[in-house]
């Protein structure tokens, strides 16, 4: 079974149930192995590092800056190692923004898009690989 989580969604479970992502990670890895898969496979894709996601809203909702500026920073910090895919995505959404409040939605909603743990992996992303045998 397939399935994908934002990193929103994550952060939002981690908050409610889960004390951590490490400790998200692990019941991901725990649950697999309970239900005797031999392999567990997850993909991590992170484009954007939360910190600053956080600066860039932060930046958006003080309105003191322009949001041209507020965009090259954004690209200037997405992740190296990210799809280039996914960067370009989050970038289109926010110049496709027209004023702060939409910019600030196409923040958030690109920032999720683009940032999930998957298992198994689907699609290219940053692997973390954890293979398990069951004795």
């Amino acid at each position: 079974m397939a399935f994908k989580i934002t990193a929103r969604t994550l952060l939002e479970l981690g908050a409610e149930l889960i004390g951590s992502d490490a400790v998200a990670i692990y019941e991901l890895v725990k649950n697999a192995v309970d239900a005797g898969s031999p392999h567990v496979r997850i993909g991590v894709q992170s484009v954007l590092l939360y910190s600053r996601y956080r600066q860039a809203l932060e930046a958006v909702d003080s309105g003191v800056r322009a949001l041209a500026d507020i965009r090259q920073d954004i690209e200037g910090w997405l992740t190296s190692d990210a799809p280039v895919g996914a960067g370009r995505e989050l970038l289109r959404r926010l110049d496709a923004a027209t004023n702060r409040d939409r910019f600030r939605k196409a923040l958030i909603r690109g920032y999720e898009a683009a940032n999930s743990l998957r298992s198994p992996i689907r699609a290219r992303a940053c692997p973390l690989k954890i293979s398990m045998k069951s004795s």
